[in-house]
């Protein structure tokens, strides 16, 4: 089991559809995660809803779950000093008096890339892993 830290750089190596580098576009790892992964791919499922063709590894299928739904809803996206893309801090949804969103932030990490050590037999010693999954 590898944990994800979502205050970590995203990795210079991913690269957007528009060809920048994700690593420019949001301040952290969650903010990929969150806007750049699973909010890319409710817009699609948004848009192929009715209108094949589309492909269905890019889409997301959501269980019957209201509490989900909700959360999915609760962090607030907004703009870091640089002027990349961030997700509303999980200390400034208390002050705004909202519950952290965990079901759906537990979604938007399984999206988080697994770590090179983990991906090769006999890997997998801290050291070795980025920043974002220590």
């Amino acid at each position: 089991c590898v944990g994800v830290n979502g205050g970590a750089q995203v990795p210079r190596d991913i690269m957007m559809d528009d060809g920048r580098r994700a690593c420019e576009v949001y301040a952290n790892l969650r903010a990929y995660l969150w806007d750049g992964v699973l909010g890319e791919r409710l817009r699609r499922t948004h848009e192929a809803a009715g209108a094949p063709p589309y492909e269905p590894v890019k889409l997301l299928s959501l269980p019957d779950d209201p509490q989900l739904q909700v959360e999915l809803s609760v962090p607030l996206r907004r703009t870091s000093t640089d002027g990349r893309s961030r997700i509303e801090a999980k200390a400034e949804m208390v002050v705004r008096g909202v519950e952290s969103p965990h079901r759906a932030d537990a979604l938007a990490y399984s999206f988080a890339p697994m770590p090179a050590p983990y991906a090769r037999p006999g890997a997998g010693r801290m050291d070795r892993l980025p920043d974002w999954a220590r």
